[in-house]
């Protein structure tokens, strides 16, 4: 009797790489659940959009307040951000300016201006912060 060993083979292999790819190839840091509010002027802002640059050059993180500030910062589609220092680039597309339908269907609406007339819109000019693996809270103040 002759046995068909090259599909065991095979399932075991895709199985090898599956498990690697879910436990995170060996990422390295732990992703730390960082929230905060973002706050124009004092006041919490929906629709700010935040990037953390790493000053390790390794990925950036994101996040986009939400109804009264809220934010969650994500990497890489994951909840969380590794311990480090960052820079955060923040844009406020404006508000007002609000898509057609056709642009809605079509896929074709560019946001409005940013708020912050590119005060935080480049790393040079983007806030300093520090995440540790005790950083729960991380409150964003921006001035227009």
């Amino acid at each position: 009797m002759v046995r068909n060993t090259s599909k065991a083979k095979h399932w075991i292999g895709f199985a090898s790489i599956a498990l690697l790819v879910l436990s995170g190839c060996g990422s390295g840091n732990k992703l730390v659940q960082v929230k905060g509010v973002a706050k124009v002027d004092g006041t919490p802002t929906e629709g700010i959009q935040l990037t953390f640059h790493p000053s390790d050059g390794k990925m950036p993180s994101s996040a986009v307040s939400q109804a009264g500030g809220a934010f969650s910062v994500t990497t890489d589609l994951n909840p969380g951000i590794p311990p480090g220092s960052y820079t955060v680039i923040a844009i406020y597309p404006d508000p007002s300016v609000k898509p057609t339908e056709s642009q809605r269907m079509q896929g074709l609406f560019e946001p409005g201006p940013d708020m912050f007339k590119g005060k935080y819109a480049t790393k040079e000019k983007g806030l300093k912060v520090e995440v540790t693996a005790g950083t729960v809270d991380l409150p964003i103040e921006l001035k227009k």
